[in-house]
């Protein structure tokens, strides 16, 4: 299987490594061989990055089994799309909640690398269209862009894993 890891450096250069290998594309991702995986970027941010919001999904909430007096009790991540003049940008926040719910904070903020991703998966032009269609799990989740489906995976990396969506 071909696997491309794609990361900004430091002084803002564009990354890709490519490596071949027989096994699954990174541990622990949920990627067959051959599906066509690959590793996308994130920057960490700080808040309030955004522009105009005009899409943002929390997925399930993931509840630890441990102390009930402990601050944080559960964890959940949204995907928020944002759109300056015409142009996407996609941001992958991690929400901490404490009891029962309450005191919901954003507790990390990460921007996925549209432009590498679109550069590697080979799609031309203005860098628009990214749509948020539905959570896989509590931390996947199904996008279209340019008229195809992709499966975002691995929300608690610094890489996020992008597959080709095989279903419907």
């Amino acid at each position: 299987m071909l696997t491309f890891s794609v990361r900004r450096s430091a002084c803002g250069l564009l990354l890709l490594a490519f490596s071949a290998a027989l096994e699954a594309a990174a541990p622990g991702s949920h990627a067959a061989p051959d599906t066509g995986a690959i590793l996308v970027g994130t920057t960490a941010v700080e808040p309030p990055p955004y522009a105009l919001i005009t899409e943002l999904s929390e997925g399930p909430i993931s509840w630890f089994e441990h102390d009930e007096t402990a601050t944080i009790q559960a964890r959940a991540y949204r995907v928020v799309v944002t759109t300056r003049a015409i142009y996407s940008s996609v941001y992958l926040e991690t929400v901490a909640l404490g009891a029962e719910g309450c005191c919901k904070q954003i507790t990390r903020i990460m921007l996925f690398d549209l432009d590498a991703f679109a550069d590697t998966v080979g799609f031309r032009g203005e860098k628009t269209g990214f749509q948020f269609v539905q959570w896989l799990s509590e931390a996947s989740f199904l996008f279209q862009y340019k008229e195809r489906e992709f499966v975002m995976s691995r929300l608690d990396q610094d890489d996020v894993l992008v597959t080709p969506y095989a279903g419907r």
